[in-house]
């Protein structure tokens, strides 16, 4: 029973702590501390904090966070949200407009539990740079290079370009550097390691605007640094310590971090060698050296005996008292160790001395004055270690004893020897082996080893006597040689070369013969090709010259017991088949070994093509392989990948699908034909020749093709506008055709163009976008399988909504009272309303930055903003939404609350305008305020600008003004008119007028020259005029007197035009009159004739006449004069016997129109 009871009471403890930690985590706080960086022109970056998230623990599956954006600044889109979710806290955005203000907002869900939306954070991308991919790499630790490119079309008229430079994070104006318009990089010299560097480029030009890069930013690589510590100052403390302090190296010239400290110090009298060298850390500056005695032979090497304290200071033994040191002091990065401070001296006070003494320094010669004992300290330091045993003094050593050599081989010895007692101060660290040739009486190697008391001597010669000694060396100096003992080398051992190998590659591509021999000693290895007198050697060159063979090579590696040499083919041939001999040799003897090299060549097919075939006929392909050996070759049907069988069935009767083949043994070529008889449609599509051999595969596709009836035109089509700039156009699959259809080509063009756009579309519906507003286009679509290409559909044409004058008109608000608010506006009259999906209000109060929006649906033209606030002024503006999702906003509104009720005058009357190319001249009469006062008008408010644009100009006028003229405008372009009367209560409903200043004609086109380019077309070329713009060309031509002109519309910047399909020899009338929209400008007229051409007509009225037996004469008239193409030059008169042979020809003038045959032969 108590255990169950137990049981249960766990069980209880469970489900609480479930049921706590399930409320705990049911509280979802919303994301804080919300970060943005603008990373570039189109991308930014976000970071935020989770505060239920713990540090390091993964994020479960259900929880993720949503961030959503938009932005603010662009009118001409609807302001929706987008959203990303991530698991972690941070994510980058991509695909953003340059130059452009986004607002962004985090929240966390979990489940169906979600948290806040975090504070809204905004953010501006970066400007868009005009020079694209400028990217900088450090080159060295004083130089960088700058590479850039411009866009794919550059407007690039610029003679240069300028590169701002600077030091980042320093006081001065950035440096400018010129380099040619060519350049596409440059390097940065003489910069100053470890510094960050900003970079940015612009072309350097005459106009105005110059093409920008973006600033980018580059650090140099570190170095070691250039000036030593400075501010060295020591301090003798007592008779055994010394402190020393410095400042690191100028902040320019330390070129990277600190990452230690080396100084070096030795007694005055010792020499150049016998220095004592620390390494520490960079922190802290304040180190102090003690000792009692300096030895007299190498007092220290790298490894002192340090000992750091626990207080900033270090100390270094065996400084001397009484005696005068000098000491120097040098920085280090992570590349090296800067230049030494100069030597500073100090000398060490006797031990009596207790008093703290300055450092002298050798460089002046006034002695520096002691400070007062009251800054002296004084720290005592023991006589004795820790142990009470006295400091060693003994430091002799004896030399290494026991020394024998044993020969291994022909050329290594082995060396063991006895290791001598020395003190515990001072440990073996290294020994200097001597070997000496007895017969030569010369020494041959000095030899430095680690602590071991063995060692091997290699690289000797075989047979030969070698005397041996050894010196110990320790941390004191070094001890006496030992005994010199003798060993004498084995004999030299032959050559001998492992198994080679036989090798076959494959042609064009690498291979490589190996030869591996060993020997005592190791011998020299060559390859040389059978019957050949000179070696392969490793050189290219030197290969070409003595083998004709630039492929080749020769690679050598080489151990202590073995000589591996390849040689190595970079690209085999047929022509590298054959015998190859390897040759080891020693000074004991040569030894050979060849072997055989094989180049095959994989299988490749050499020929093979598609093939056309009617329905129901016959047809053959030849695929023709190559290859050593003979390749196995088989055709097979892609489509249910079956292999076409060779030879007939089994009664005797070819099948409708079969294939023969028969071999080249000559040019090892083999040929296999693939036959289909009575085509089926079944029959069309891909079959595969394939080559298979031990040395590779080739494959080939071979299409047989059908031709089948094209297919008739597209049925029941219709294209639907859908914006200004997308139409949507439907049609269907002509019926009664049972063959295939791959696909449609659409092709549209605008009404008065020539020139189209063709797409590929396999669907039978498709928008077309980017199209221009208002513009009249003409559609066709043409079905086409793989047989070809269909007819034609009719012709559909189709026009673009507009994109002026969308926003709302004759909006107005009126103030009801203290809390209500009454707007009032018209639908556009420039579109139907079927297009409008509705309307948004803004509203916001004079202190806000970001206004409320409100969408209303439908066709809706009054809405009342009820509940504002105590706030006074408002400002408020309508957009018009269309179905597209574009937003056309009015006027900002602005509108004050009173307690009392408003009066703002009448609007004016009869507001006229009346426009010239330049100006436009608006009158109007004041407004009627019916006998009252309080709707009186004070004032003016006036407003114009560019119809197809947002900004406008603003003005208020005088109550006794009732006209205006606007200079200085645009010709032919579309003015609004904006006019209200004002007062104290408000403003009145606006007027507003629509009006097109006169476009100005062009002048004649400059230059215009007409050129016959063939028999039968005319270039005509010319320069835009000078006078008013130009938006089209006219160029019309006809022959003088005839009717067969032709016209051609050509858009500017175009400014050629090729004639075609013209009559040979014929003169043409060409007139060119550029178009200001639909003004015509000045017409220029130019005359050109077409090339000569052969005629196109024979002789006509070709009679002979009979003189005699043995003469006739041939009389005939020219060719009509409008087929001659040019003057007749003359004519080629051909004489030949009926159904026979021809027996002469004769040329004769163009003016001549008869000719005589005479001679022996009878033509009766």
């Amino acid at each position: 029973m108590s255990s169950r009871v137990i049981h249960s009471l766990c069980l209880m403890c469970a489900v609480i702590a479930a049921v706590c930690d399930t409320i705990e985590a049911a509280k979802l706080i919303s994301p804080v501390i919300l970060k943005v960086d603008a990373k570039s022109s189109t991308e930014v970056e976000l970071e935020w904090q989770d505060l239920l998230r713990k540090p390091k623990k993964k994020l479960s599956d259900r929880k993720f966070y949503t961030v959503k954006y938009f932005q603010l600044e662009n009118r001409k889109q609807k302001d929706t949200y987008l959203y990303r979710n991530t698991k972690r806290m941070k994510i980058t955005l991509n695909h953003l407009n340059p130059d452009t203000t986004y607002m962004f907002a985090v929240k966390t869900t979990k489940g169906k539990r979600i948290s806040g939306w975090s504070n809204s954070v905004s953010r501006k991308t970066r400007p868009q740079a005009d020079i694209e991919n400028l990217q900088t790499m450090p080159i060295t630790s004083t130089a960088i290079k700058l590479t850039w490119r411009l866009p794919r079309k550059p407007d690039n008229r610029s003679y240069g370009y300028e590169i701002f430079w600077q030091e980042v994070r320093k006081d001065e104006s950035p440096r400018r550097t010129i380099v040619s318009n060519s350049a596409m990089s440059h390097i940065f010299n003489f910069l100053i390691p470890d510094r960050q560097y900003s970079f940015r480029v612009q072309t350097l030009s005459d106009r105005k605007t110059e093409m920008k890069s973006e600033t980018v930013f580059e650090k140099t690589y570190s170095d070691k640094p250039s000036k030593p510590p400075r501010d060295i100052t020591m301090l003798v403390i007592n008779p055994r310590l010394v402190l020393l302090k410095w400042n690191p190296p100028p902040a320019r010239k330390r070129n990277g971090e600190i990452v230690m400290y080396k100084i070096q110090y030795r007694k005055k009298t010792m020499g150049r060698g016998d220095l004592c060298v620390v390494n520490i850390p960079p922190l802290p500056r304040e180190y102090n050296l003690t000792g009692q005695s300096l030895p007299s032979i190498r007092p220290c090497i790298t490894s002192c005996a340090v000992q750091l304290l626990r207080s900033p200071a270090l100390h270094l033994p065996d400084l001397a008292a009484g005696a005068t040191y000098k000491v120097r002091i040098a920085a280090k990065t992570v590349n090296g160790t800067g230049p030494f401070s100069k030597w500073d001296t100090f000398i060490m006070p006797e031990r009596s001395g207790d008093r703290n003494s300055r450092m002298t320094s050798n460089k002046g010669k006034k002695k520096k004055k002691k400070k007062p004992d009251s800054v002296m300290n004084i720290v005592p330091l023991p006589n004795k270690p820790a142990n009470g045993s006295t400091m060693p003094v003994d430091i002799t050593m004896r030399s290494p004893g026991k020394l024998v050599a044993k020969a291994l081989s022909g050329t290594r010895v082995q060396l063991s020897w006895r290791e001598p007692d020395t003190k515990p101060c001072c440990p073996i660290i290294a020994y200097r082996i001597l070997v000496r040739s007895v017969v030569a009486n010369e020494w041959e190697r000095d030899q430095v080893t680690g602590t071991n008391t063995e060692a091997v001597i290699k690289d000797l010669d075989p047979s030969t006597l070698y005397a041996f000694n050894i010196t110990a060396f320790n941390t004191r100096g070094s001890s006496e040689q030992s005994e010199e003992v003798f060993a004498t080398t084995q004999e030299a051992g032959e050559p001998v070369i492992e198994t080679l190998l036989r090798r076959s590659f494959i042609e064009n591509q690498g291979g490589s013969l190996k030869c591996v021999a060993h020997g005592d000693p190791l011998p020299e290895v060559f390859w040389y090709r059978e019957n050949a007198t000179r070696p392969f050697y490793s050189d290219k060159l030197t290969n070409q010259r003595l083998h004709n063979a630039f492929h080749v090579t020769t690679e050598t590696r080489k151990d202590e017991e073995k000589v591996q040499v390849s040689l190595v083919f970079s690209e085999l041939s047929r022509s590298d088949s054959g015998s190859y001999v390897c040759l080891a040799r020693n000074v004991a003897a040569n030894i050979t070994r060849s072997t055989v090299l094989e180049v095959n060549v994989p299988p490749t097919i050499i020929d093979v093509h598609n093939t056309w075939v009617k329905f129901g006929e016959s047809t053959n392909m030849t695929c023709a392989v190559k290859g050593i050996p003979l390749p196995r070759v088989s055709w097979i049907r892609l489509r249910d990948l079956a292999e076409i069988k060779e030879g007939p069935k089994a009664n005797g009767r070819m099948g409708r699908l079969h294939v023969k083949m028969w071999v080249d043994e000559l040019k090892n070529i083999v040929y296999k034909t693939l036959f289909i008889a009575r085509v089926k449609l079944a029959d069309a599509g891909n079959y595969s020749c394939t080559a298979i051999s031990n040395y590779g595969s080739s494959v080939r596709i071979a299409e047989v093709r059908i031709q089948v009836p094209p297919p008739p035109p597209v049925e029941n089509m219709r294209a639907i506008a859908l914006s200004p700039s997308k139409v949507t156009i439907y049609w269907k699959r002509p019926s009664g055709y049972t063959h295939p259809i791959s696909a449609y080509r659409l092709t549209y063009k605008r009404a008065d163009s020539r020139q189209g756009t063709s797409l590929n579309i396999t669907s039978q519906s498709f928008e077309i976008d980017d199209l221009e507003p208002e513009t009249r286009y003409k559609v066709r679509v043409v079905a086409y399988n793989t047989h070809g290409s269909g007819a034609e559909s009719k012709t559909v044409e189709v026009k673009t909504l507009t994109d002026r004058n969308l926003e709302p008109a004759n909006v107005s608000a009126i103030a009801l009272n203290s809390s209500i608010i009454q707007l009032d506006w018209e639908a556009p009259r420039s579109i139907a309303r079927m297009y409008i999906k509705g309307y948004h209000i803004y509203y916001k109060r004079e202190r806000d930055t970001i206004p409320v929006k409100l969408f209303i649906a439908g066709n809706t033209n009054r809405q009342f903003l009820i509940g504002l606030g105590k706030e006074d002024t408002y400002f408020l503006r309508i957009a018009t939404v269309m179905t597209w999702g574009s937003e056309w906003p009015s006027l900002w509104i602005k509108i004050k609350k009173q307690k009392k009720e408003l009066t703002p005058p009448n609007p004016p009357r009869n507001l006229t305008a009346v426009s010239t190319a330049s100006t436009i001249k608006l009158s109007w009469e004041p407004p009627d305020f019916s006998g009252n006062l309080d709707r009186q008008h004070t004032g003016y408010r006036f407003a114009y600008g560019i119809e197809s644009r947002n900004r406008m100009k603003h003005w208020n006028i005088s109550e006794k003004v009732t006209s205006l003229m606007l200079k200085d405008l645009v010709p032919g372009t579309l003015y609004k008119v904006y006019l209200q009367a004002t007062n104290s209560d408000g403003e009145s409903d606006t007027v507003y007028r629509l009006i097109t200043t006169l476009d100005v004609p062009p002048g004649p086109v400059l230059g215009a020259v007409a050129s016959p380019m063939s028999s039968t077309e005319i270039l005509v070329q010319w320069i835009a005029p000078k006078k008013g713009p130009v938006t089209r060309y006219h160029v019309r031509y006809w022959r003088p007197g005839k009717r067969d002109k032709e016209s051609a519309w050509l858009f500017y910047p175009n400014s050629q035009y090729i004639a075609g399909s013209l009559r040979k020899n014929s003169e043409y009338r060409f007139e060119v009159i550029p178009y200001n929209r639909d003004q015509a400008g000045e017409t220029t007229v130019l005359f050109a004739t077409t090339m000569v051409d052969r005629p196109e007509e024979p002789p006509r009225s070709v009679k002979i006449r009979f003189i005699n037996a043995t003469a006739m004469t041939v009389h005939w008239e020219p060719p009509r004069k409008e087929y001659q193409n040019g003057p007749i030059a003359g004519y080629k008169i051909v004489f030949k016997l009926k159904g026979g042979k021809r027996l002469a020809t004769f040329s004769v003038d163009g003016d001549r129109r008869n000719y005589t045959f005479k001679g022996d032969r009878t033509y009766v």
